[in-house]
């Protein structure tokens, strides 16, 4: 395997049901993949399924082009939607910042310890948000968070900055 391709990300989600962690480690195991991160959940309100590993393939024969196809088997047989990226691709990204640096390396470093919910409150000018900030917090929140406890999260940030 190319050097540039030993590790890799696999992104997976599916309709929840069993057997999916074992299939897909499996899978990869059969190949000499070696598991650096793996993280699943699943959102129990919509019984969907969530899977996201980091794969370290230095010790395989198999081909970035060969686990992709080999994949698919396992792809059809859970209905996933997948994605699978070598660690060397770059991916685009937007962030969204106010002029300050220094807000934006706080947003980088917070981004690289997990997901985010913030507030901010302004004082009220004529345009929006534009206004000088009175309080701001940010809370973390994990993978397992379903829509409902993001939004539960969210409007507690609000009641502690408004």
């Amino acid at each position: 395997m190319n050097a540039s391709t030993k590790q890799q990300t696999l992104v997976v989600s599916c309709p929840d049901s069993a057997g999916i962690v074992a299939a897909v480690s499996g899978f990869i195991a059969e190949r000499d993949g070696l598991l650096v991160e793996a993280n699943h959940h699943t959102d129990l309100q919509q019984s969907w399924f969530y899977m996201r590993n980091v794969i370290d393939m230095r010790n395989s024969d198999v081909s970035f082009s060969s686990f992709k196809a080999q994949f698919q088997e396992i792809v059809e047989a859970f209905q996933m939607r997948w994605s699978l990226h070598s660690a060397d691709t770059r991916r685009k990204v937007i962030i969204l910042a106010s002029r300050l640096s220094l807000c934006l390396a706080d947003l980088m470093h917070d981004w690289q310890d997990g997901e985010l919910i913030g507030a901010t409150c302004h004082y009220v000018t004529e345009g929006l948000d534009e206004g000088p900030i009175i309080e701001q917090d940010v809370i973390r929140a994990g993978h397992p968070c379903d829509r409902q406890e993001m939004i539960r999260r969210g409007r507690d940030v609000e009641k502690l900055v408004l």
